[in-house]
This record gives C-alpha cells, sequence and structure tokens, in this order.
C-alpha cells in the first residue's frame, strides 16, 4: 500500500490525479488481515504461481465461503 501511495503521490505530483482522488482510492485498499467481510477479492500479485497460490490459501482462510476470489493474471492459467 505504501509503494503505491508512492506512485499515486507521484502522479499527483505531474498534474494527472488530485490529492483527493489518491486519498479516496488508498482508503478503499484494505490489508490481507482486513478482509474477512469482503465478497469479492481482486487479486494483483506477482507473477509467480507459488505466491499466487500462497495468497489464494490465506484468502481462502479469512474469506466466508461465498465470497469471489478473481484474479487479473495475464501469464498464468487461471486452471
Amino acid at each position: 500500500k505504501a509503494k503505491l501511495a508512492a506512485t499515486l503521490d507521484g502522479l499527483v505530483a505531474k498534474g494527472k490525479l488530485s490529492a483527493e482522488a489518491v486519498a479516496a482510492t488508498l482508503a478503499r485498499i484494505k490489508p490481507v488481515a482486513a478482509l474477512q467481510p469482503a465478497d469479492l477479492v481482486i487479486e494483483a500479485i506477482v507473477e509467480n504461481l507459488d505466491v499466487k497460490r500462497t495468497l489464494f490459501a490465506e484468502l481462502e482462510a479469512l474469506l466466508p465461503d461465498e465470497a469471489v476470489i478473481a484474479t487479473n493474471t495475464s501469464s498464468i492459467s487461471v486452471t
């Protein structure tokens, strides 16, 4: 989240985003431990199968059974 904040702050400095938009975006991002009430999670972690499997296992333990876990993977087959 801190790295994303730094990137977004750079876009504010370039005039591409407002500080308010950045604050609103960062307010919507929650650490994994805070996801228990979530109904939808979209994973966007590094393209490494072992890392993704570990993350999915952690998410499954935290989220309710009816939650949807989606991925934005581009180089790893979802199946």
